[in-house]
């Protein structure tokens, strides 16, 4: 991917691009109809003495001149009361949760997965009439 790309160009592996992620940087501005998924309860003030552990830069791009990385963050424990900004994400993850629960994955032991190897039989080939 160039380093000039434009914002709302998605990136490689992930499939996702800064528009996508950060409406206000598209050109129209208009914030998009879901929830953002932000789970920020506290002060401005918190946020910005609190270190984010970033575990993969994925893609970057430049918007205005400015770099932007779009990165991969290390999974950490949010607290129920700190994810309330993310309801439709918590409505999906019970919803998921109540799929796995009625249609769990059937697992098979590693001997019934395998099928019993059946030996090749032998058959000896009679000398034909003419070898006689």
């Amino acid at each position: 991917m160039s380093a000039e790309s434009d914002a709302s160009q998605p990136f490689d592996e992930a499939g996702l691009s800064l528009a996508s992620l950060y409406p206000e940087l598209s050109e129209s501005g208009a914030e998009s109809g879901s929830q953002k998924a932000t789970a920020t309860t506290q002060t401005e003030e918190d946020t910005c003495s609190q270190e984010w552990e970033i575990d993969q830069i994925l893609d970057e791009t430049f918007v205005d001149g400015t770099r932007h990385y779009l990165v991969s963050w290390t999974p950490s424990l949010v607290a129920e009361h700190d994810a309330q900004n993310a309801r439709e994400l918590i409505a999906e993850w019970e919803l998921l949760k109540a799929v796995r629960k009625e249609h769990p994955k059937k697992r098979m032991s590693l001997r019934s997965g395998i099928r019993k190897r059946v030996a090749p039989t032998r058959v000896r080939a009679s000398p034909s009439r003419t070898e006689w």
